[in-house]
């Protein structure tokens, strides 16, 4: 339980930022990294087995030839670069999409030379555009773009051309075709950053607009002079203490404390001192008691203490040393005293009971010389004996 609500606004906007909002970039890549290495080896296969049965559909006197050329020849290629693929891709995870267009232009050249009679496996060269586009990168697909074109020259100048089975027209219409597709895949990217932007925009609109409700939620619950809690934190803060103690029959001590002639401070110094007054005092409350107690400001003057889990003896002690010590030094160049009202929780009382005999306690010191601590098993006439007593059972 903390003594204070002190808030961090750069704090708060980093643990936002590291919140569920966040895009893990490297982790989406590297998650359509293995799908695309799946889609690699599917098509490989999809390959081979269909060159199988169209080489079993062909007639027995070339079926052989035909299996071997297309088959056997480009499977001999094609299993070792999946085979090579996914050892390098284990190795060198992040480097995955440059293997993949390595390994895709190769195949289209193998696949090319197999198929020479056919165009359409040009057509796989438009492939590594189009994965461009998922990675959102224009420079990716420029380079892919090139890389195609190249290519597609070097099988029309080295595969097509000689077996007459690509004219220079379907070479036009085939540049064309991946320009286009280059085309579109640019305007995919562009279209796709645009609204990236805009979601990210989003988010930090939501972002801040949660960051200024945690804000005004925590500063509704401070006092702006001492930075400590406030009479709402408190109420809200026994509520719950006090179901948790009498369910479990826990120990829980309450001191109500209050500056002497505050008043005078005022009247004689000031507004501005008897603020300084308070907040140094605030202060010392704040880095001399233990982290467990709940420190606020109840109003004016008047401040409260609540602490779980230690012994009604050492609780007292505590508020006395705390006396003592205000007692013996100057605040904002002022002397000034503390009275203390302390009570400790009995089992079936309320809130509003174990709030009233702690300040009763406050009115007994009160009236009885202040700077001095009112113990609520003596409210009524002063009891030097009885006060002595507890105050010796504390220390």
């Amino acid at each position: 339980m903390l003594k204070t609500a002190v808030f961090d606004r750069d704090n708060a906007v980093s643990g936002l930022n590291m919140g569920v909002n966040e895009i893990n970039e490297s982790e989406i890549s590297a998650r359509w990294n293995r799908r695309f290495l799946y889609l690699f080896w599917f098509c490989i296969g999809l390959y081979l087995v269909l060159a199988f049965i169209g080489g079993l559909m062909t007639p027995s006197q070339t079926r052989a030839d035909l299996l071997v050329h297309t088959m056997v020849y480009p499977g001999f290629i094609l299993l070792p670069v999946v085979i090579v693929l996914q050892a390098v891709s284990m190795r060198f995870p992040q480097k995955i999409p440059l293997f993949l267009f390595v390994a895709t232009y190769l195949s289209v050249y193998v696949i090319a030379n197999a198929l020479y009679q056919l165009m359409s496996p040009v057509v796989i060269l438009v492939l590594p555009i189009m994965f461009s586009s998922i990675y959102l990168s224009k420079k990716m697909m420029t380079a892919a773009t090139g890389i195609s074109l190249l290519e597609l020259i070097v099988l029309y100048l080295h595969v097509y051309r000689p077996q007459h089975t690509m004219t220079s027209t379907d070479l036009l219409v085939m540049v064309g075709f991946l320009l286009a597709a280059s085309g579109v895949g640019i305007s995919i990217v562009a279209r796709s950053q645009e609204l990236r932007r805009a979601l990210l925009r989003n988010i930090e609109a939501k972002q801040e607009l949660m960051l200024e409700n945690v804000l005004m939620q925590r500063m509704s619950k401070l006092d702006p002079l001492t930075g400590l809690y406030n009479r709402s934190a408190f109420e809200d803060h026994m509520r719950r203490v006090m179901d948790l103690c009498n369910q479990h029959d826990m120990p829980l001590h309450l001191a109500v404390i209050d500056v002497d002639n505050f008043k005078g401070i005022n009247d004689t110094f000031g507004h501005d001192v008897g603020d300084q007054v308070l907040k140094e005092l605030a202060k010392y409350m704040l880095n001399s008691l233990p982290e467990a107690f709940f420190l606020a400001r109840y109003g004016g003057e008047e401040f409260v203490v609540v602490a779980q889990e230690v012994s009604a003896g050492e609780f007292r002690e505590r508020m006395e040393d705390l006396r003592r010590y205000v007692s013996s030094v100057l605040h904002a160049g002022q002397s000034i005293t503390i009275s203390i009202g302390v009570h400790s929780h009995s089992r079936g009382e309320t809130a509003d009971k174990f709030f009233k005999l702690a300040d009763q306690g406050l009115y007994w010191s009160k009236q009885h010389g202040k700077n001095r601590i009112g113990f609520s098993e003596f409210l009524g006439e002063a009891n030097p004996r009885k006060e002595a007593s507890l105050l010796q059972d504390a220390t």
